[in-house]
């Protein structure tokens, strides 16, 4: 070991090939090792992370992560082809981040066209159209009838005017969950407040 040290030391680490960085940096922990790997392909990695469409001003903060998360797996991989390998794990990352980026933007055009919803809303027409068939005694009773998380969906949404978002946090349901809670709810409120007209 004192010998493999010794001559890395001595030895330009430019001049080593991957597998035997990665070697050194398993064997030492040494990021030194890794470093060099990063100079490496730090811009073949940039550039996939551009290639996956990730925005400017986030693609040099995802380079970091791919990097942090290289040696973090390092420490237990043994890959047979470095470029391969990394390639291979800064793709997923890209992905992951754009599934995240793409929940957050369907998440805040929800929240923006809130307002829109409710106003052409069928089941608050329903109600608008007509106010003496319809008591607030009759709505009360319908939303008794609904299940649980239809029922607490609609109330936080229409009685707390809680946004999809709030409404996530507060029940622990997913944005799709939410959304079919309401819709399934307000469907069952139509069916029943029909009838009383």
């Amino acid at each position: 070991m004192r010998l493999f040290l010794k001559q890395s030391k001595a030895d330009s680490l430019a001049d080593w090939a991957d597998e035997a960085l990665i070697a050194a940096f398993q064997q030492t922990k040494d990021n030194s090792f890794a470093g060099e790997l990063f100079n490496r392909y730090v811009h073949l990695v940039y550039g996939a992370v551009r290639h996956y469409g990730i925005a400017i001003e986030d693609s040099q903060d995802m380079v970091m992560e791919i990097f942090e998360k290289v040696l973090i797996d390092l420490g237990d991989e043994k890959p047979r082809s470095f470029n391969n390998w990394l390639y291979i794990l800064c793709r997923n990352a890209c992905i992951s981040h754009l599934r995240k980026e793409k929940s957050r933007l369907e998440l805040e055009n929800l929240e923006k066209s809130e307002a829109e919803v409710m106003e052409f809303d069928p089941l608050l027409r329903l109600y608008e159209e007509n106010p003496d068939a319809i008591t607030d005694q009759d709505v009360e009773q319908a939303i008794l009838k609904l299940e649980d998380r239809q029922r607490t969906c609609i109330h936080l949404f229409f009685f707390e005017q809680k946004s999809y978002k709030e409404i996530c946090d507060l029940t622990g349901y997913d944005l799709k969950q939410v959304k079919s809670h309401l819709q399934n709810g307000k469907r069952r409120l139509q069916i029943m407040l029909k009838e009383k007209i």
